[in-house]
């Protein structure tokens, strides 16, 4: 078995995603939009932008032409921000073999609507495919360490895929696998607001014990909110609820740890996005959770606080106080 891959998107978890099957022998195309940003990567056969450091293998092909990209391709990888995601897809659909998977590895909603589309939905909606086609993968994986080729274990979500997790799992990227995507994809997504609100947290000077609170806590409202949307409580339990939270909740990697660091700091959302130089999905899943919660009765505090910190320019440790200061409760009520 030798499918080709075609992955979209050349951000830091695309690229890392792309290196890591290439290493692994496998036939892998990189595609970005920008022209520019493919001639540098094959120059310097790195991406200095969005995965520093990490060499990009010789026998790796970059590409800015989706007809050259797509073409044979039997298994399609989405890696772009939640914001494009449409767009890109829309762009590409005349491109992609009418038999190959589509994998969104993109964790966001899209919010135009409520219930917010699932990125799952989004390549659904601008393909026109089947949903048996679209798997979702999403996890504990930062880019920096998959890139590096670092151990990392995650959870693919859709139908008939047994096959393509043997084909796509390595050495050093073990696959499980689940029948619930709905709760895959919402644990993954959800989990970026929670870890704005640890990054708050870390820059207003609070402690491990909040941290574990808050880990705790956040995946509560968490699994509140996707068992509401239809997801099953225990695969929140699992490496794509749990797991991905913890890892973004104490990483350095984590870009939405960072915002809320710089959030502490009394900085401005538009200039810490503009630093960082790369999307952190939290800050608007923050604002279309939060609504979405509200419509339909759940209680998400941790979230909305996080949103009135960002969009309601609330100060971070009034929020923070509000949070340790709500009516007591029996703890699983």
């Amino acid at each position: 078995m030798n499918h080709k891959i075609a992955v979209i998107g050349a951000g830091g978890w695309g690229t890392a995603l792309a290196v890591m099957w290439q290493r692994a022998e496998k036939d892998v195309t990189l595609w970005t939009a920008f022209e520019e940003e493919s001639a540098e990567i094959k120059q310097f056969r790195e991406n200095k932008r969005y995965l520093p450091g990490v060499l990009i293998p010789e026998n790796l092909t970059v590409t800015s032409d989706a007809e050259s990209a797509l073409d044979g391709s039997e298994i399609v990888v989405f890696v772009v921000p939640s914001k494009y995601l449409g767009k890109v897809a829309k762009q590409l659909k005349e491109f992609i073999p009418t038999k190959a998977r589509i994998i969104s590895a993109t964790k966001g909603l899209a919010e135009e609507t409520i219930p917010p589309l699932r990125m799952t939905q989004v390549l659904q909606n601008n393909l026109c495919v089947v949903p048996e086609r679209i798997v979702a993968l999403s996890g504990p994986s930062h880019a920096e360490e998959v890139g590096r080729g670092l151990p990392t274990t995650i959870v693919m979500a859709g139908k008939n895929i047994e096959e393509l997790r043997e084909f796509l799992s390595t050495e050093i990227f073990r696959i499980y696998t689940s029948d619930d995507v709905i709760g895959v994809e919402l644990g993954g997504t959800l989990k970026n607001p929670i870890a704005i609100a640890a990054g708050i947290g870390k820059g207003l000077g609070a402690g491990d014990n909040a941290l574990g609170a808050l880990v705790t806590r956040g995946i509560a409202e968490v699994t509140r909110l996707g068992v509401a949307a239809g997801a099953r409580e225990k695969t929140f339990a699992g490496l794509s609820g749990i797991g991905d939270l913890v890892t973004t909740c104490i990483s350095e990697h984590s870009r939405n740890r960072r915002v809320g660091i710089e959030l502490a700091k009394g900085r401005k959302i538009s200039d810490i996005l503009s630093s960082l130089g790369m999307v952190a999905e939290g800050v608007e899943t923050a604002r279309s959770a939060s609504k979405w919660a509200e419509s339909l009765g759940v209680e998400t505090p941790i979230i909305s606080a996080v949103k009135s910190v960002i969009f309601d320019n609330k100060s971070p440790k009034e929020e923070l106080q509000k949070l340790m200061t709500r009516t007591l409760k029996h703890e699983f009520e």
